[in-house]
């Protein structure tokens, strides 16, 4: 095989693997509103991973919403939500547990309009059905 082949191979072989890391671990979210239904909005939502991180606007009551966190190998694991009801209102902050960040995990965060957050999480392979 020619040099250049060999090389053309390599690239395709980099593209179908992805570029990331490969020990990289991943936290598979998913956030729901539990709100009545004439209760308004939520007026922000952001969620962090380590390095990585993903946020909403007016997450209306009972809408569910889905991330996929990569915090990064060396990063502490641990998902940081920080809600804020209205516009002017004060953040509201909930941290989850320390994970082991050679694991994946998944996480199910229920928030209330009181502010309370439940979270149900696994270590990945695993479901919260």
């Amino acid at each position: 095989m020619s040099r250049c082949c060999a090389v053309a191979l390599q690239l395709v072989l980099l593209f179908l693997t992805g570029c990331g890391e490969p020990d990289q671990t991943e936290t598979w979210i998913a956030l729901r509103y539990r709100a009545a239904d004439q209760s308004p909005a939520l007026h922000f939502v952001r969620i962090i991973s380590g390095i990585d991180k993903q946020h909403w606007f007016n997450l209306a009551p009972g809408r569910v919403v889905y991330a996929r966190l990569s915090a990064g190998s060396n990063a502490d694991t641990r998902v940081i939500l920080f809600q804020q009801p209205a516009r002017d209102s004060e953040t509201r902050t909930w941290r989850g547990p320390a994970w082991r960040n050679d694991k994946s995990h998944r996480i199910a965060l229920d928030l209330y309009p009181d502010g309370r957050v439940e979270a149900r999480f696994c270590e990945l392979p695993c479901s919260l059905d």
